[in-house]
């Protein structure tokens, strides 16, 4: 399956640059932009091992469902983190029930 477009998105500003200069030079530049922010819809979000790292993630998930106008998928995964000291994933992130399919009827945010 191919692309039409392809946006990625990094916090750290350099990282946006470097996939930039990486695009230019395998030629996938047209269809492959890169930046902090995005302001267009989607058809499908990917994070990848990011939701730990965000203040606020239950606003994230919403604003990339939202992205997706609700027409499109939000898939999310996440590293090996939870394994340190012996924690759970549900201990250590406390706001796992908002991805949990489970808690859709009972106020999760809807993936």
């Amino acid at each position: 399956m191919e692309s039409e477009r392809v946006i990625g998105i990094d916090i750290v500003e350099a990282e946006p640059r470097e996939c930039s200069r990486l695009a230019a030079k395998y030629g996938v530049s047209a269809k492959c932009v890169f930046g902090t922010t995005v302001d267009e819809p989607a058809d499908v979000v990917i994070s990848v091992d990011a939701f730990e790292h965000f203040a606020d993630p239950a606003a994230i998930l919403v604003r990339s469902s939202a992205n997706t106008e609700g027409r499109g998928s939000v898939m999310i995964s996440f590293g090996c983190t939870w394994l340190i000291a012996g924690w759970t994933s549900f201990r250590l992130f406390r706001w796992a029930h908002l991805i949990s399919r489970k808690n859709r009827s009972s106020g999760g945010v809807p993936i």
